[in-house]
C-alpha cells in the first residue's frame, strides 16, 4: 500500500520559491510538494513533520536614515553651542566674513576639508553654504570632537594659518627656538646620519612651511626641553597614524618625518616595538610612493596598464613623476634604517634591495650634491654585508645542528673577503671618519661572532680548523677598537647619536659577555679581560651620559630626562662588569690601543679566582645567559617610555 502511494506521488510539484519546509530548507535539498497535500515527499520518506518554514519579509532600504542622523548631529551642534555659554564667542551662522583657515586636530574623528558644502541648521531646515560657512563649520566639528572625547590637553595657536598641525598647549617652540633646534640638526644630527640635504638657504621657517612634518620631527629630536619633546613626540606619533594609516597619505614629507624619527627617536623616546611598527610604515610609503623603482617612463611599461585607485585614495598618494637625488637618496636611507632595524633584532624584513637601488647608489656616489652623500653610501654598503650575516644567522638557527655549522667558517671568510674589499674603497676623506669606523668595526664583530653558533656544538679543544680561534681572536679586537672610538667622541656628541649606534652598543656589549662567559678548555677568559678593560670603558660612557643628564634644558621639574635610565643602566652594567672581572677596588686604567691582543694587557687577578665568582657562575651557562639577553635588553636600553 505504501509503495503504491509512493509511486503515486512521483509526479509532484516543486514548492514555490521560498516555501520550502524547514527541514528541506534545513537540508538545503529541493522540496517536492506531494499531489494529495500534506507533507513534502522529504519528510513524508523520512516520517517527520512538514513545518512552513518561517518567512522573512525583505525590508526597504531607508532612505531616510541618512537624513535623520544629520537632523540629530544638527540637533547635538546647536545644543552644544547653547551649553557652552558662548565659549566660541559670537558666532552667526548666517555670516559670510571669512575665518582662518583652522589647523588640522591631532585627535578625534575625521573631517572632510575638500568639500565646498556644508549642511547648517535654519529653523528645522537646511541650506547650503558658502565656502566662507565652511570654515565655521569646522568650529563647530572640533568643539563636537572636545565634548565627544572628553577634555583634552590645551591646544596652542599656531604661528603661522598655513601650519596643518595643532600641538598641545607650550609644546610648539619659538620662532627662535625652532631655528636653535634646526641648526643643531642641521649641524650635528646629520653628521651621523645624512638621510636628506638641508642646504644653508633652508630656514626652519622655510621647512616648517614647506614641510611640516619633518619639521615637526626634527623638533621632536634636537628640542633639549622635557616637557615640550615628549609633548611633539606623542603628536607625532599620533598625526602619523591619522594622516597614514585612517586617511592613506602618503607624501615625501611623510616619508622623511618618519626616518627622522626612527633614527634618533628610538633615543629620545625608547620606542621599543614601535620601531618595528615605524619601520613598516616606511617600507610602505616608499613602496606606494614607488620610489624603489624605475619612474613609468624610463623603460617601464607599467604606465600603459595603470593600477586602480580606490576613490577614497585618490589624490592622497602623489607618486613623483620624476626622480631626482632626493628621491633615490630617500630610497636609499629607507633601506639603510630599516635594514639596521631587522638587522639588530635577528630578521631580515626590511626593504628588499633591487638592481634599481643599485643604481641610486652608483648615481648618490657620483653626483656630490651634498657633503654627506658619500658617507650615507658606504652606510648603505657596509649594511648590506651585515644584512648577509644576518641572513646566514637565521637561515642557521632555524636548523642549526653540528652537521649544518661545518661550513659557517666558508660564509665567515666570504663575509670578511667583502669587508676587507670595501674597506679598501672608502675614499680618504672618510678613513677617519669615526663613526664610519665604528660600523666597520661591528660589521666585523657581526660576522665573527658567527663562529659562536659552530663551538656550541664542537669545542675548541676539538675542532682542528684554525679559522675558529682566529675568528674569535677577530672578534675580540673589534670589540676593543669599538670601545676604544667611541670613548674618543665629545660628550656632547652622545646626545646626536643615531639609533643605529645604540644598537651596536648593545650588540658590542652582549658579544663581549659571551666572550668572556664561553667555558672551553682551549679558550683563555684571562685573555678577554686583559684585553677589554669593559668596566673602565663603561665608567667613562656613564660619565659622559651622567653630563648630558645634568645640562641645562635637559631637566624637567619632576620629571627624568632621556638620559636618566641610561645612566642608570650603564651604572648596573659596569658594577656587574666588576664582579665578572673581580674588581672591588676603582677601575684599572683603558690600556692604549694596540694591534696585537697579547701585548695590550691588563693587570689582572687570578684566573682561579675568577672562575670561582658568583657571578660568572651565573652567566657561564649559556642557557642562563640567552634569558640576561632578553629579559635585561628587552625593556629597551636607552630612553623612557613616553606617557601615552
Amino acid at each position: 500500500m505504501e509503495g503504491t502511494e509512493t509511486q503515486a506521488d512521483s509526479g509532484g510539484r516543486p514548492a514555490p520559491y521560498g516555501r520550502a519546509c524547514a527541514n528541506c530548507a534545513r537540508a538545503k535539498c529541493r522540496c517536492i510538494l506531494r499531489n494529495n497535500g500534506g507533507s513534502c515527499e522529504r519528510c513524508f520518506r523520512l516520517q517527520k513533520e512538514c513545518a512552513p518554514s518561517a518567512t522573512r519579509k525583505r525590508r526597504r532600504p531607508n532612505y531616510h536614515a541618512a537624513t535623520a542622523r544629520l537632523e540629530q548631529k544638527v540637533d547635538g551642534l546647536v545644543s552644544i553651542l547653547k551649553a557652552s555659554n558662548g565659549s566660541f564667542g559670537p558666532f552667526d551662522i548666517h555670516s559670510s566674513s571669512p575665518l582662518p583657515s583652522p589647523a588640522k586636530p591631532v585627535a578625534g574623528g575625521l573631517e572632510n576639508s575638500n568639500k565646498d558644502e556644508s549642511v547648517l541648521p535654519n529653523s528645522g531646515h537646511y541650506q547650503t553654504s558658502t565656502m566662507n560657512n565652511h570654515h565655521q563649520y569646522q568650529q563647530y566639528q572640533k568643539h563636537l570632537q572636545l565634548q565627544d572625547h572628553g577634555p583634552q590637553t590645551p591646544v596652542s595657536t599656531s604661528s603661522s594659518s598655513s601650519f596643518p598641525y595643532i600641538l598641545p598647549h607650550g609644546a610648539e617652540p619659538s620662532p627662535e627656538e625652532a631655528e636653535q633646534y634646526f641648526q643643531i640638526f642641521r649641524t650635528k644630527h646629520l653628521s651621523f646620519l645624512p638621510f636628506i640635504r638641508l642646504g644653508q638657504e633652508m630656514t626652519s621657517r622655510k621647512l616648517r612651511h614647506e614641510r611640516p612634518f619633518l619639521w615637526l620631527c626634527i623638533m621632536a629630536d634636537s628640542s633639549t626641553n622635557v616637557a615640550q619633546q615628549n609633548a611633539i613626540g606623542q603628536t607625532v606619533r599620533e598625526i602619523a597614524a591619522r594622516e597614514i594609516i585612517m586617511e592613506g597619505e602618503r607624501s615625501m614629507d611623510l616619508l622623511l618625518g618618519l626616518l627622522c624619527f626612527i633614527g634618533w627617536g628610538h633615543f629620545r623616546f625608547s620606542m621599543g616595538p614601535l620601531l618595528t611598527v615605524l619601520s613598516h610604515l616606511c617600507i610602505s610609503l616608499t613602496l606606494d610612493l614607488e620610489l624603489q623603482k624605475r619612474c613609468p617612463m624610463d623603460g617601464n611599461i607599467s604606465h600603459i596598464f595603470p593600477r586602480s585607485m580606490p576613490s577614497q585614495f585618490q589624490g592622497k598618494i602623489r607618486i613623483p613623476e620624476q626622480r631626482n637625488i632626493e628621491h633615490r637618496r630617500t630610497a636609499l636611507a629607507c633601506y639603510f634604517l630599516t635594514s639596521s632595524a631587522a638587522s639588530f633584532h635577528s630578521r631580515v624584513e626590511s626593504l628588499s634591495w633591487s638592481p634599481y637601488l643599485e643604481e641610486c647608489l652608483k648615481v648618490l656616489e657620483n653626483s656630490k650634491e651634498a657633503p654627506g652623500d658619500s658617507l650615507l653610501v658606504y652606510f648603505v654598503k657596509v649594511q648590506r654585508i651585515i644584512n648577509n650575516a644576518t641572513t646566514v644567522r637565521v637561515q642557521m638557527r632555524d636548523t642549526e645542528t653540528e652537521e649544518s655549522t661545518r661550513i659557517i667558517g666558508q660564509y665567515i671568510s666570504s663575509l670578511n673577503g667583502q669587508l676587507t674589499t670595501l674597506k679598501s674603497q672608502i675614499p680618504a676623506h672618510l678613513v677617519t671618519n669615526k663613526i664610519l669606523q665604528t660600523m666597520n668595526f661591528h660589521t666585523e664583530i657581526t660576522i665573527n661572532e658567527l663562529i659562536l653558533m659552530r663551538i656550541h656544538h664542537v669545542p675548541l679543544s676539538t675542532n682542528a680548523d684554525p679559522q675558529t680561534m682566529n675568528s674569535l681572536y677577530t672578534c675580540l679586537n673589534a670589540v676593543k677598537s669599538w670601545l676604544d672610538t667611541i670613548l674618543q667622541f665629545e660628550g656632547t656628541d652622545y646626545a646626536t647619536f643615531p639609533f643605529f649606534f645604540w644598537k651596536q652598543f648593545r650588540s658590542v656589549i652582549l658579544t663581549l659577555i659571551r666572550l668572556t662567559s664561553l667555558k672551553d678548555p682551549a679558550w683563555d677568559t684571562n685573555i678577554v679581560r686583559r684585553t677589554v678593560n669593559l668596566p673602565a670603558a663603561l665608567d667613562q660612557i656613564g660619565r659622559k651620559l651622567g653630563y648630558l643628564q645634568n645640562r641645562d634644558g635637559e631637566k624637567a621639574e619632576g620629571q627624568d630626562n632621556a638620559f636618566t635610565k641610561s645612566v642608570t643602566l650603564v651604572n648596573g652594567l659596569k658594577n656587574w662588569s666588576r664582579s665578572v672581572y673581580n674588581e672591588t677596588g676603582a677601575d684599572a686604567e683603558i690600556p692604549s690601543s694596540s694591534p696585537s691582543i697579547i701585548t695590550d694587557s691588563l693587570p689582572s687577578t687570578s684566573g682561579d679566582g675568577l672562575q670561582q665568582s658568583a657571578s660568572v657562575s651565573a652567566f657561564a651557562d649559556m642557557d642562563a645567559f640567552f634569558s640576561f639577553d632578553q629579559e635585561f635588553w628587552g625593556g629597551d636600553m636607552f630612553g623612557l617610555w613616553p606617557n601615552f
